[in-house]
């Protein structure tokens, strides 16, 4: 009987997993940035009344966006940005109006995760973990991922967006825990 109750507890453990390197969504992490995950709906862009301009759903349809489920901060299109910000500023004192949106990159966060030494695995503090890799480089950006960017991430806990393919995860972001900048 004993040794049945181990068992069961293994086995209750193995279908756990790993809590460090699950993905979590977006809503259930609660941060976006600076911003509450609670104070934005998330989507992909193809929403006819998300409140931002319709210019930034279009570039950004099908990504995982947040938008602002209160209206959000607006802009000049005649002043000059300091003036603007300058402006904005005095009737909003305490910087309560949310961003006319969010890029996301992926709906799908890992809080907190350290690479291998070879950056093709994300580590578990128990020491298991899953393959890892970077999305593919878009070919307009000029900066990517190379052996001094695996060289700066793998000294250090890092918290990734990015989804499950097969069976690694593809990130689209990677961060520096410490330099996390707290709300």
């Amino acid at each position: 009987m004993h040794i049945q109750h181990i068992s069961f507890a293994i086995v209750l453990i193995l279908l756990a997993g790993s809590t460090f390197a699950k993905p979590i969504s977006v809503s259930e992490d609660g941060h976006l940035g600076l911003y509450q995950a609670i104070d934005f709906r998330i989507t992909d862009g193809n929403c006819n009344d998300c409140k931002t301009i319709p210019q930034a759903l279009w570039y950004f349809k099908g990504e995982a966006l947040a938008v602002p489920l209160s209206q959000p901060s607006d802009f000049s299109r005649t002043a000059q940005a300091q003036a603007d910000i300058a402006d904005w500023l005095s009737g909003n004192p305490n910087l309560a109006a949310q961003p006319p949106l969010i890029w996301l990159g992926s709906d799908q966060v890992i809080v907190e995760t350290s690479l291998s030494a070879d950056g093709k695995r994300i580590n578990d503090k128990d020491g298991s973990g899953r393959n890892f890799d970077i999305e593919a480089k878009i070919s307009t950006n000029r900066s990517y991922w190379n052996d001094s960017t695996l060289n700066f991430f793998k000294q250090r806990p890092v918290r990734l967006r990015g989804k499950i393919n097969a069976d690694k995860f593809v990130a689209r972001t990677v961060w520096p825990l410490d330099y996390r900048i707290m709300p």
